[in-house]
């Protein structure tokens, strides 16, 4: 999560969402030099983390009028990714693995088992509502990740920038040198969607996604 106290602005970053293209982008010399971003409450902290961190009350209502935004993604192929960045090589040298190494070959395995584990693997709901609640001003999708970029800029009057290609799940090397599909479609089949469709529904009727 990025506060901006003098925008009174709130970044809410949802894993495996473009996020770490903004994050970079507020440390833009064209950005520090007029403004300042500040991590808040780790990468990817909630409402919740909000909630009960250190603020106060008083704090919290404050930080609620904040202007909020976030960045979405079809929820199948954002599932896709996140399973590509836990069989990613890196990642994988430094987490803990307690099945039997097969699982994690299998994506519908990981669909079922990684639910909640980490807020790393749960549904984007988990950073944009509160209390059942749907708390985000503004969300855009990362599928126009570039052209929500430029409305940003235009929003705080920055100079108008490509954004960087960062963390790039489908560039990397993975445990098992599966290939990342061209189109996340080929990874599902009828129960496999239906999996996800349930499980991630209210993104999907609030960002009007469709497998």
């Amino acid at each position: 999560m990025h506060v901006n106290h003098k925008r009174k602005a709130l970044f809410f970053h949802v894993p495996k969402t473009g996020g770490t293209a903004i994050h970079t982008a507020f440390s833009d010399y064209k950005i520090t030099n007029k403004d300042k971003w500040e991590f808040y409450l780790g990468m990817h902290g909630n409402f919740t983390d909000l909630k009960s961190s250190h603020a106060t009350k008083r704090e919290f209502q404050k930080l609620m009028k904040y202007w909020k935004f976030c960045f979405v993604r079809n929820p199948w192929a954002h599932a896709v990714s996140l399973y590509f960045n836990l069989i990613d090589s890196d990642r994988w040298e430094k987490d803990d693995h307690p099945e039997p190494i097969e699982n994690y070959k299998n994506f519908k395995w990981f669909l079922k088992t990684y639910d909640s584990e980490s807020p790393l693997y749960r549904p984007q709901s988990h950073y944009t509502f509160y209390d059942k609640e749907f708390k985000i001003n503004n969300w855009y999708k990362y599928e126009q990740l570039q052209e929500a970029w430029d409305d940003l800029c235009q929003r705080f009057n920055y100079e108008k920038f490509k954004l960087p290609i960062v963390n790039i799940t489908n560039q990397r090397k993975n445990k098992f040198d599966i290939a990342y599909p061209e189109d996340y479609r080929t990874y599902y089949d009828d129960e496999s969607i239906e999996y996800v469709a349930n499980k991630s529904k209210n993104e999907i009727r609030q960002f009007n996604y469709h497998f």
